[in-house]
Protein backbone atom coordinates (compact mmCIF):
# COMPACT_ATOMS: atom_id res chain seq x y z
CA UNK A 1 0.00 0.00 0.00
CA UNK A 2 1.08 3.66 -0.23
CA UNK A 3 2.81 5.21 2.89
CA UNK A 4 2.52 8.96 3.48
CA UNK A 5 4.59 10.21 6.24
CA UNK A 6 1.73 11.65 8.64
CA UNK A 7 1.38 13.94 12.59
CA UNK A 8 -1.18 12.64 14.55
CA UNK A 9 -2.94 15.41 16.83
CA UNK A 10 -0.49 17.86 15.93
CA UNK A 11 2.59 16.24 18.32
CA UNK A 12 3.24 13.15 17.17
CA UNK A 13 5.06 11.83 13.68
CA UNK A 14 4.09 8.32 12.36
CA UNK A 15 3.56 6.65 9.10
CA UNK A 16 -0.13 6.47 7.19
CA UNK A 17 -1.11 3.42 4.69
CA UNK A 18 -3.44 4.21 2.40
CA UNK A 19 -6.08 1.19 1.97
CA UNK A 20 -9.74 1.57 0.64
CA UNK A 21 -10.14 -1.99 1.07
CA UNK A 22 -9.57 -2.03 4.97
CA UNK A 23 -12.84 -2.73 7.08
CA UNK A 24 -12.19 0.72 9.08
CA UNK A 25 -9.26 3.21 10.23
CA UNK A 26 -7.47 1.91 12.95
CA UNK A 27 -4.89 3.95 15.35
CA UNK A 28 -2.06 1.89 16.82
CA UNK A 29 -2.89 0.87 20.63
CA UNK A 30 -0.71 3.23 21.90
CA UNK A 31 -2.40 6.21 21.48
CA UNK A 32 -5.70 4.34 23.17
CA UNK A 33 -5.73 5.44 26.41
CA UNK A 34 -5.08 9.45 25.39
CA UNK A 35 -7.83 9.58 22.29
CA UNK A 36 -10.53 7.03 23.13
CA UNK A 37 -13.43 9.02 23.94
CA UNK A 38 -12.55 12.00 22.14
CA UNK A 39 -14.85 13.12 19.19
CA UNK A 40 -12.47 13.76 16.82
CA UNK A 41 -8.43 13.76 15.89
CA UNK A 42 -6.56 15.20 13.38
CA UNK A 43 -4.07 14.05 10.90
CA UNK A 44 -1.64 16.02 9.12
CA UNK A 45 -0.25 15.02 5.73
CA UNK A 46 2.33 17.20 3.96
CA UNK A 47 1.09 20.64 5.55
CA UNK A 48 -2.88 19.74 5.16
CA UNK A 49 -5.01 18.45 8.51
CA UNK A 50 -7.58 16.03 7.70
CA UNK A 51 -10.56 16.18 10.67
CA UNK A 52 -11.80 12.25 11.58
CA UNK A 53 -14.75 12.43 13.12
CA UNK A 54 -15.90 8.40 12.83
CA UNK A 55 -15.37 5.70 15.52
CA UNK A 56 -12.09 5.78 16.68
CA UNK A 57 -11.06 2.21 16.01
CA UNK A 58 -7.35 1.01 17.97
CA UNK A 59 -5.62 -2.14 16.36
CA UNK A 60 -1.77 -2.53 15.96
CA UNK A 61 -1.11 -2.77 11.65
CA UNK A 62 2.65 -3.22 11.66
CA UNK A 63 3.46 -3.54 7.88
CA UNK A 64 7.31 -1.77 8.32
CA UNK A 65 10.37 -3.74 8.48
CA UNK A 66 11.44 -2.04 11.70
CA UNK A 67 7.86 -3.57 13.59
CA UNK A 68 6.65 0.55 14.05
CA UNK A 69 2.50 0.17 13.98
CA UNK A 70 0.90 2.61 11.69
CA UNK A 71 -2.43 4.43 10.77
CA UNK A 72 -4.42 1.95 8.41
CA UNK A 73 -6.46 4.47 6.85
CA UNK A 74 -9.73 3.69 5.15
CA UNK A 75 -11.55 5.56 2.66
CA UNK A 76 -13.62 6.99 6.09
CA UNK A 77 -10.89 9.42 6.56
CA UNK A 78 -12.11 11.07 3.57
CA UNK A 79 -15.46 10.87 3.85
CA UNK A 80 -17.33 13.59 1.54
CA UNK A 81 -13.98 14.75 0.40
CA UNK A 82 -11.70 14.80 -2.99
CA UNK A 83 -8.78 13.56 -2.57
CA UNK A 84 -5.47 13.37 -4.78
CA UNK A 85 -3.23 9.83 -4.63
CA UNK A 86 0.03 10.20 -6.09
CA UNK A 87 2.29 6.75 -6.08
CA UNK A 88 4.85 8.57 -7.96
CA UNK A 89 5.95 11.44 -5.68
CA UNK A 90 4.45 9.86 -2.40
CA UNK A 91 1.16 12.12 -1.24
CA UNK A 92 -1.89 12.21 -0.11
CA UNK A 93 -3.98 15.39 -0.56
CA UNK A 94 -7.45 16.78 -0.46
CA UNK A 95 -8.45 18.67 -3.27
CA UNK A 96 -11.25 21.99 -3.66
CA UNK A 97 -12.81 20.78 -6.57
CA UNK A 98 -12.66 18.40 -9.86
CA UNK A 99 -11.67 21.73 -11.20
CA UNK A 100 -8.75 20.46 -13.93
CA UNK A 101 -9.11 16.84 -14.29
CA UNK A 102 -10.89 16.95 -17.52
CA UNK A 103 -7.56 15.08 -19.03
CA UNK A 104 -8.40 12.71 -16.66
CA UNK A 105 -10.69 9.45 -17.21
CA UNK A 106 -14.06 9.69 -14.60
CA UNK A 107 -15.29 6.33 -13.98
CA UNK A 108 -18.30 6.38 -11.95
CA UNK A 109 -18.14 3.57 -9.25
CA UNK A 110 -20.15 1.09 -6.96
CA UNK A 111 -19.99 1.23 -3.45
CA UNK A 112 -21.59 -1.64 -1.34
CA UNK A 113 -22.47 0.06 2.13
CA UNK A 114 -22.65 -3.33 3.86
CA UNK A 115 -18.75 -3.99 3.50
CA UNK A 116 -17.86 -0.73 2.96
CA UNK A 117 -16.24 -1.57 -0.35
CA UNK A 118 -15.81 0.46 -4.00
CA UNK A 119 -15.95 -1.60 -7.20
CA UNK A 120 -16.08 -0.67 -10.68
CA UNK A 121 -16.13 -2.35 -14.45
CA UNK A 122 -12.77 -3.16 -15.67
CA UNK A 123 -11.78 -5.41 -18.98
CA UNK A 124 -8.83 -7.94 -18.77
CA UNK A 125 -7.01 -9.46 -22.07
CA UNK A 126 -5.23 -12.73 -21.02
CA UNK A 127 -4.01 -14.58 -23.91
CA UNK A 128 -5.77 -12.81 -26.67
CA UNK A 129 -9.26 -13.50 -24.94
CA UNK A 130 -10.98 -10.60 -23.16
CA UNK A 131 -13.26 -10.90 -20.17
CA UNK A 132 -15.31 -8.37 -19.27
CA UNK A 133 -15.66 -8.04 -14.96
CA UNK A 134 -18.37 -5.92 -13.32
CA UNK A 135 -17.40 -5.95 -9.76
CA UNK A 136 -13.28 -5.24 -9.59
CA UNK A 137 -12.81 -4.34 -5.61
CA UNK A 138 -10.76 -1.31 -5.49
CA UNK A 139 -8.06 -2.68 -2.89
CA UNK A 140 -5.07 0.12 -2.25
CA UNK A 141 -4.31 -2.48 0.32
CA UNK A 142 -2.86 -5.08 -2.12
CA UNK A 143 0.24 -4.60 -3.81
CA UNK A 144 -0.40 -6.58 -6.67
CA UNK A 145 -2.34 -5.35 -10.15
CA UNK A 146 -5.12 -7.67 -10.26
CA UNK A 147 -6.52 -11.23 -7.99
CA UNK A 148 -8.54 -12.90 -9.55
CA UNK A 149 -10.39 -16.56 -9.27
CA UNK A 150 -9.89 -19.18 -11.84
CA UNK A 151 -13.48 -19.65 -12.28
CA UNK A 152 -14.02 -15.92 -13.42
CA UNK A 153 -11.22 -16.23 -16.82
CA UNK A 154 -12.07 -19.84 -18.02
CA UNK A 155 -10.65 -21.21 -20.73
CA UNK A 156 -6.64 -19.78 -19.94
CA UNK A 157 -3.98 -22.31 -20.11
CA UNK A 158 -2.92 -21.87 -16.29
CA UNK A 159 0.45 -22.42 -14.74
CA UNK A 160 -0.04 -25.54 -12.66
CA UNK A 161 -1.52 -25.19 -9.12
CA UNK A 162 1.26 -25.05 -6.76
CA UNK A 163 0.84 -27.52 -3.29
CA UNK A 164 -1.18 -25.69 -1.00
CA UNK A 165 0.20 -25.32 2.33
CA UNK A 166 -0.70 -27.48 5.35
CA UNK A 167 -1.30 -24.65 7.97
CA UNK A 168 -5.10 -23.01 7.44
CA UNK A 169 -5.61 -20.22 5.09
CA UNK A 170 -8.49 -18.09 3.58
CA UNK A 171 -7.36 -17.13 -0.11
CA UNK A 172 -3.66 -18.55 -1.68
CA UNK A 173 -2.01 -16.14 -3.97
CA UNK A 174 -0.29 -19.25 -5.37
CA UNK A 175 -0.04 -18.62 -8.96
CA UNK A 176 0.48 -15.74 -11.42
CA UNK A 177 0.14 -15.21 -14.99
CA UNK A 178 0.29 -12.21 -17.43
CA UNK A 179 -2.57 -10.28 -18.37
CA UNK A 180 -2.36 -8.40 -22.35
CA UNK A 181 -3.69 -5.51 -21.11
CA UNK A 182 -5.95 -4.47 -17.77
CA UNK A 183 -8.59 -1.54 -19.44
CA UNK A 184 -10.61 0.64 -16.65
CA UNK A 185 -13.19 2.72 -19.23
CA UNK A 186 -10.08 4.15 -21.82
CA UNK A 187 -7.52 4.38 -19.93
CA UNK A 188 -5.37 0.44 -19.54
CA UNK A 189 -2.46 -0.49 -18.74
CA UNK A 190 -0.29 -3.30 -20.84
CA UNK A 191 1.96 -6.71 -19.85
CA UNK A 192 0.99 -6.70 -16.08
CA UNK A 193 1.24 -9.95 -13.99
CA UNK A 194 -2.25 -11.16 -12.36
CA UNK A 195 -2.13 -13.76 -9.29
CA UNK A 196 -4.84 -16.07 -8.88
CA UNK A 197 -6.50 -16.51 -5.85
CA UNK A 198 -7.02 -20.04 -4.44
CA UNK A 199 -10.07 -19.79 -1.96
CA UNK A 200 -9.69 -22.61 1.03
CA UNK A 201 -13.50 -23.92 1.29
CA UNK A 202 -13.16 -24.76 4.56
CA UNK A 203 -13.22 -20.98 5.62
CA UNK A 204 -13.90 -18.99 2.47
CA UNK A 205 -18.08 -18.81 3.46
CA UNK A 206 -19.38 -15.54 1.66
CA UNK A 207 -16.66 -13.50 2.04
CA UNK A 208 -15.21 -13.70 -1.93
CA UNK A 209 -13.16 -10.97 -2.12
CA UNK A 210 -11.52 -11.24 -5.73
CA UNK A 211 -11.99 -9.82 -7.89
CA UNK A 212 -9.16 -7.24 -6.40
CA UNK A 213 -7.87 -4.17 -8.33
CA UNK A 214 -4.55 -3.34 -6.49
CA UNK A 215 -2.18 -0.42 -6.59
CA UNK A 216 0.16 -1.87 -9.05
CA UNK A 217 -2.38 -1.01 -11.50
CA UNK A 218 -3.20 2.43 -9.98
CA UNK A 219 0.80 3.13 -9.72
CA UNK A 220 0.41 3.99 -13.61
CA UNK A 221 -1.90 6.73 -13.13
CA UNK A 222 -2.56 10.14 -11.26
CA UNK A 223 -5.64 8.50 -9.50
CA UNK A 224 -8.02 10.68 -7.66
CA UNK A 225 -10.84 9.44 -5.63
CA UNK A 226 -14.09 12.29 -5.46
CA UNK A 227 -15.71 10.70 -2.65
CA UNK A 228 -18.69 13.42 -2.62
CA UNK A 229 -19.76 12.17 -6.01
CA UNK A 230 -18.73 8.64 -6.36
CA UNK A 231 -16.20 8.90 -8.82
CA UNK A 232 -12.86 7.85 -9.98
CA UNK A 233 -10.67 9.74 -11.89
CA UNK A 234 -7.82 8.24 -13.78
CA UNK A 235 -4.54 9.95 -15.87
CA UNK A 236 -2.08 7.56 -16.92
CA UNK A 237 1.42 8.85 -15.83
CA UNK A 238 3.73 10.31 -18.47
Amino acid sequence: MIMIDAVLNGTDSITLGWDTGAGATYIPLAFQDSLEGKDSITINLGGQTVIYREKINFSDKKPLENGDSIILANWDLFRDKIVEISYDRKYIRVLDSTDGLENYERIPYKYDARTGHFYIPISLCVQGKVFHIEDALIDTGFNVAFVVYEKDIPGIDFPPRKELPKEDFRIRLDRKILADTIKAAGVFTTDMDIHIATPNPKRIGKMEYPNLLGNEFFSHFSVVFDFKNQNLYLKPLT
